[in-house]
């Protein structure tokens, strides 16, 4: 993990790259108009082709969760304060393709990560709140069955998360519009907070990042929480909630969930 440079500078926080880099994002809309790889069924040779009937059941059920997954998503009505959501690109990169190039992810790409094919429906959301720096980043999935949500949540438990979650976000905030050319996060202990949920879990992950050539400190508090066949992810930086508001928000989540899977 690099050191910072502690030396008195002109500071450009990673928040305030953020702003920037929002503003810039919505201007050109306006110009412009964290389980084990997956294993198929043992048969004796190929797979019979999916009757129509079958095809048109599957994306059924793919397209009702693809509703459900972005009614469920927390946006500004939800939550107290000026928010407002910014553009695709400023989505967190929460792919099971990156995810796979971080060596000690392989085994969690599939269940954990959006595009994983034992991974659900989901959908993205990122909000500002307005006129500051504070981000969050917000997720859900919706499984099939409660049982394989609850089963991303334990998998997101356990210890041999613990380095996959670091070495994905290394890459994963590299691969957002800030301008960060490297990114090192390590484990740290997450607050304790208390939701009401199926199941939960709270990380922690502290580290720097490099912009413009000078290092700065980053975090990150990672709710991820089961409300019956769906999973809910909730991100931010330490800095950028103070602890009661996170509470709220992160709760606020969850009951967007709750209210619209019913």
């Amino acid at each position: 993990m690099p050191s910072i440079d502690r030396a008195p500078r002109k500071r450009r926080g990673f928040g305030q790259r953020v702003r920037w880099m929002a503003a810039f994002g919505a201007l050109g809309s306006i110009a412009a108009g964290c389980g084990s790889d997956a294993t198929g069924a043992p048969g004796a040779g190929p797979a019979a082709p999916s009757s129509p009937a079958s095809v048109d059941s599957s994306v059924t059920a793919v397209s009702r969760d693809q509703g459900i997954a972005q009614a469920a998503l927390i946006d500004p009505d939800d939550l107290e304060g000026t928010w407002r959501v910014l553009g695709p690109e400023f989505f967190w990169p929460n792919s099971a393709d990156l995810a796979r190039t971080a060596p000690a992810c392989v085994d969690f790409a599939d269940l954990v990560f959006e595009g994983g094919a034992r991974h659900g429906t989901g959908a993205s959301v990122t909000l500002q709140r307005q006129a500051s720096e504070d981000i969050l980043f917000a997720y859900v999935v919706v499984f099939s069955t409660a049982e394989e949500a609850a089963s991303m949540v334990a998998t997101v438990e356990s210890p041999e998360f613990d380095d996959c979650w670091s070495e994905f976000n290394n890459l994963a905030v590299q691969a957002m519009p800030y301008g960060i050319t490297e990114a090192t996060y390590v484990k740290d202990v997450p607050p304790e907070m208390t939701f009401l949920a199926d199941s939960y879990v709270t990380r922690s992950l502290t580290g720097t990042v490099v912009v413009d050539g000078s290092e700065l400190g980053d975090s990150c508090i990672c709710v991820f929480a089961q409300v019956d066949r769906a999973v809910v992810e909730v991100h931010s930086a330490a800095e950028h909630l103070l602890p009661a508001e996170r509470l709220v928000v992160t709760q606020a989540a969850i009951d967007k969930v709750r209210d619209v899977i019913g």
